[in-house]
């Protein structure tokens, strides 16, 4: 679910439609329906927040009894009204140094709560970690359905036509159309860093083909010595601390 803060102000900003009292109820209809499996969206390092404001987010979040919470940092994609707010000097923009003391009350406080944090923008209640996510982290294969589908066998990803007309016209002719990205050997090895050590369990290294193994090793040495990984168990992960900062440290593994 949505929310992204509990702030009205900041919603209207971001031109959402709903505001917090509709956020609340949302969560509360789910409570009442029997719903036990809640899952929130929050986003934080929005333009004008404080660490004040969003500590309070983070307090509306838990007193709501959901199971997992997602939290992002704002980002600004090219195209979009927010970029171009940002391009004509129209929002103030969170500096890294806010964003990273952000991200560290945020994990804190969840973890406080009783949320594991699982990859750096997912935190659930024991037992409630998203599948769904968590099936693309590790890896696996998976085969999507329906128009705009998307799927991976391992070695590519495709995707149907989103145009829902065309995508039954071809089923009934039996020439259903899609877009494929074959993966090279390159493409997988950095994207299989890019996931899972984004995770708390990070890479099994046990679990690696040989060559895939070495080759990791020897490249993390370094970082492994500076703290920026760290080797547990036959596993290689980034510390919690250093999460914020995890991009910099997995684009120096990538081949």
């Amino acid at each position: 679910m949505g929310v992204q803060t509990f702030d009205d102000a900041l919603l209207e900003f971001l031109g959402r439609r709903h505001d917090a009292f509709e956020a609340i109820s949302a969560v509360e209809i789910c409570h009442k329906a029997g719903i036990d499996n809640i899952s929130i969206d929050l986003m934080y390092g929005l333009p004008g927040q404080t660490l004040l404001m969003q500590k309070y987010d983070l307090e509306a979040a838990v007193s709501l009894d959901v199971q997992h919470i997602s939290s992002y940092c704002l980002s600004y994609e090219k195209g979009t009204p927010i970029e171009k707010l940002r391009r004509q000097g129209r929002v103030a923009v969170a500096d890294d140094d806010t964003c990273a003391q952000m991200y560290t009350q945020m994990y804190c406080h969840l973890e406080d709560a009783g949320f594991e944090h699982y990859e750096i923008s997912n935190f659930a209640i024991p037992r409630y970690r998203s599948h769904h996510n968590s099936s693309y982290w590790s890896g696996t294969k998976y085969l999507g359905l329906g128009a705009g589908a998307h799927s991976y066998n391992g070695r590519s990803r495709q995707w149907n036509i989103q145009n829902l007309d065309l995508y039954m016209d071809g089923v009934e002719k039996g020439k259903t159309s899609y877009k494929i990205e074959h993966l090279t050997e390159r493409d997988r090895y950095n994207e299989m860093l890019m996931l899972r050590l984004r995770t708390s369990e990070g890479i099994d290294l046990s679990a690696l083909p040989a060559a895939e193994r070495d080759r990791i090793i020897s490249d993390s040495h370094r970082l492994v010595d500076s703290r920026g990984l760290v080797l547990e168990n036959g596993r290689l992960k980034i510390p919690q601390e250093k999460m914020f900062v995890s991009n910099n440290i997995i684009s120096a593994l990538f081949i």
